[in-house]
């Protein structure tokens, strides 16, 4: 009402803009009257729209013909909630015309509206007893949907279902056969067991509950195993259907499986909304000692098995599963009190990643090291796949071995990455040589020196012909007095057998000294033990804190 109010002051200045505005908020405020009982205002609202956007439509029907057949549609609705049937039929009839000439003008767009025009068109001519113009309205409708649904089951088939019931109600002598032709259809198991359902649902009202048990029985089967590719929300949507069809139904179904027939108390349903609901763990942890008589009752993994079930659209009901029957095995208070320390672990490691540089990572790193530097949580970032917790887990397993001045010159220089990554590849501590490279990932573009550690890297993880190109890539970008001292690392590194290393990485290792072999410019013999150079160190400013 009050948008109604404001929009009608802005459309008396300037119609030109927010006269259709105006329109949609009356057509939305008719359908809220509607809901309220108010059937006379919802009717004055809705007229006043059809109005409005007629006035739109003549002058730019390009922009505004489909609001008016939707405005349309809806005064049909509301004309015959106040007993208008004559009137109602014209404002549908005048809906189903300009929702033809736009579906014939584009069909992906406004087929559907048509079909579902066509539907309530049906209707209205049934209210006055024209029974043969109402046939035609819904077996037109039916072969839209039909079609529609065909292509598109999801989104469809719900309405596809719901014009087969008015087809049938409008032949009910033939009303078997309507919806058996419609089962026989190239439909997919999911959806043939969703139209059963809404078929079991007609042959109940009709009072044929024994065919329609019968029908549910195979509804069910058909609806247990997902469809491959089909949406999350229309497997739920048939198998809730199943279930509503099943409970209305005096005597259920024989061999029905547990979740169209067993019970879900209120208290399990307020479980698992609440812990749905709870998005931060203080929330959370209110909710599980609010509930904690609850999660120990017998039966709540089977309601928490079969609301799973029921909604395979949200995937967080196995979390809450999960999560209670851990609860109810493990004790409330311990699990509480991993998932407390968990959660401050998070919390911990979240506000580590987000200081705002470098210098302040390692000074909160050395402040909470008794929280970070706890083994499993190195693994898990070390695990994780995205490169900043990644690079945070290398920054973890480097802490336990250099000083934190060290650690942050290997951060924040490329140069004395590069060069500890280097001494690492000659003792053959292959681990610290990985752990560098993710630390500081800028070390690996410098010439000559950067391709190299990622070729042992790669070697080291058993990927020998990348690693392969990764060295001849160093060969090429390296100086001939850097390639000798790197062929000479390799040769000794190779000579040395260090303990772990495996009969590939050797191979490998051989295949890439002989690289560096064959691309030194001067041919000098190389000598394991002549002396290698030391990288220097230029100044570098400190990076982005997230690389």
């Amino acid at each position: 009402d009050e948008a109604v109010a404001f929009y009608r002051k802005l459309a008396e200045a300037n119609p030109g803009v927010f006269l259709s505005d105006l329109a949609g908020s009356l057509n939305n405020q008719a359908g809220r009257r509607a809901a309220v009982g108010d059937r006379v205002g919802a009717l004055v609202a809705i007229d006043e729209a059809v109005a409005l956007r007629r006035q739109l439509a003549e002058a730019n029907p390009g922009a505004f013909l489909s609001d008016l057949a939707g405005s349309l549609n809806n005064q049909a609705g509301r004309r015959a909630e106040v007993g208008d049937r004559a009137g109602a039929l014209v404002a549908i009839d005048e809906a189903v015309a300009f929702y033809r000439k736009l579906a014939e003008a584009n069909p992906g767009v406004f087929l559907s509206d048509l079909a579902g025009s066509l539907n309530n068109q049906a209707g209205r001519r049934a209210e006055v007893g024209d029974r043969a113009g109402a046939l035609v309205a819904i077996d037109e409708a039916v072969a839209f949907y039909r079609k529609l649904a065909e292509a598109n089951p999801g989104a469809f088939l719900s309405d596809l279902a719901r014009s087969l019931n008015n087809q049938a109600n409008q032949r009910p002598e033939t009303g078997e056969a309507t919806w058996q032709a419609a089962i026989d259809d190239n439909l997919p198991p999911l959806y043939r067991g969703w139209l059963r359902a809404y078929y079991a649902q007609w042959l109940a009202l009709n009072h044929r509950a024994d065919q329609a048990a019968a029908m549910l029985a195979t509804a069910a089967v058909e609806t247990t195993e997902p469809e491959p590719g089909a949406p999350p929300h229309a497997t739920a949507a048939a198998r809730q259907h199943v279930r509503a069809v099943t409970n209305h139904l005096k005597t259920p179904p024989d061999n029905q499986p547990n979740w169209t027939i067993v019970p879900i108390p209120d208290h399990h349903l307020q479980l698992a909304n609440d812990l749905l609901n709870s998005h931060t763990w203080p929330d959370r942890e209110t909710a599980l000692h609010r509930h904690r008589t609850t999660i120990h009752e017998p039966d709540l993994p089977t309601t928490l098995t079969i609301l799973t079930i029921l909604h395979p659209d949200i995937p967080q009901l196995e979390d809450v599963r999960e999560l209670t029957a851990d609860l109810h095995e493990h004790g409330f208070d311990t699990v509480i009190e991993h998932l407390r320390t968990a959660h401050d672990e998070q919390a911990t490691l979240e506000a580590w990643i987000a200081t705002p540089s470098w210098t302040e990572s390692i000074t909160f790193l050395q402040d909470h090291a008794d929280t970070l530097q706890r083994p499993h949580l190195r693994k898990t970032l070390l695990e994780y796949d995205h490169p900043i917790a990644v690079q945070h887990g290398a920054i973890l397993a480097l802490a336990a071995q250099y000083q934190p001045d060290t650690l942050l010159r290997i951060i924040t220089n490329p140069a004395e990455a590069a060069e500890l990554a280097t001494n690492a590849l000659e003792s053959g501590d292959l681990t610290t040589l990985a752990m560098i490279l993710l630390v500081c990932p800028r070390s690996a573009e410098l010439p000559g020196t950067g391709p190299l550690l990622i070729a042992v890297s790669l070697l080291a993880n058993g990927h020998e012909e990348e690693a392969l190109v990764a060295a001849q890539n160093a060969v090429i970008s390296g100086e001939r007095t850097q390639n000798r001292a790197h062929c000479i690392r390799l040769h000794r590194l190779l000579a040395t057998q260090q303990p772990g290393i495996s009969n590939a990485f050797q191979i490998g290792l051989a295949r890439m000294v002989e690289l560096y072999k064959q691309h030194i410019l001067n041919p000098d013999p190389i000598h394991p033990d002549e002396p290698t150079p030391t990288p220097t160190r230029p100044q570098q400013p400190e990076p982005p804190r997230i690389l």
